[in-house]
């Protein structure tokens, strides 16, 4: 159900429960200025089941391309890349509801962080309130915590 030749497909992330298939995706055509990126998914209910057809959940021109969708394990945020303003960020989208093709939806919140890869100074812009954020580093040391919008 997910491949289609007119495609070509890349970044593919399967969540932790292996129920949900992420991936980046765009027509098979020369890539120019209009060129359409897809963040997809597809979906089964059971891991050896067959998956959906997929769903489209946001796309972007290239001009702010978005790819690499990665689910948390506990499956409530999506993180991605997007190219704002010539500058790749990585963002994050909240998940509202379960699990399914029809009933996983776009957040109004998001969180974007940047620059990737971080040398010495993160920013980490969001439309709400920060509740808490823990910052690990590649080995899974925790480098900072951020609760109540103040650094500790």
């Amino acid at each position: 159900n997910i491949n289609d030749t007119n495609y070509i497909y890349y970044a593919p992330s399967i969540s932790s429960d292996n129920l949900e298939l992420y991936y980046t995706r765009y027509l098979r055509d020369s890539i120019s200025i209009s060129t359409n990126f897809e963040v997809c998914v597809a979906v089964r209910s059971s891991p050896t089941a067959t998956f959906s057809v997929p769903m489209v959940l946001f796309s972007e021109t290239i001009v702010n391309i978005i790819e690499e969708p990665t689910l948390t394990t506990d499956k409530q945020i999506m993180y991605y890349h997007k190219k704002v303003n010539g500058i790749h960020k990585i963002e994050m989208r909240y998940r509202k509801n379960q699990v399914s093709v029809k009933s996983i939806v776009e957040s109004s919140t998001h969180l974007t962080i940047y620059p990737n890869p971080v040398k010495e100074e993160l920013t980490i812009q969001s439309e709400s309130k920060i509740g808490s954020i823990k910052i690990y580093n590649i080995y899974g040391k925790l480098v900072k915590a951020i609760s109540n919008n103040s650094l500790s």
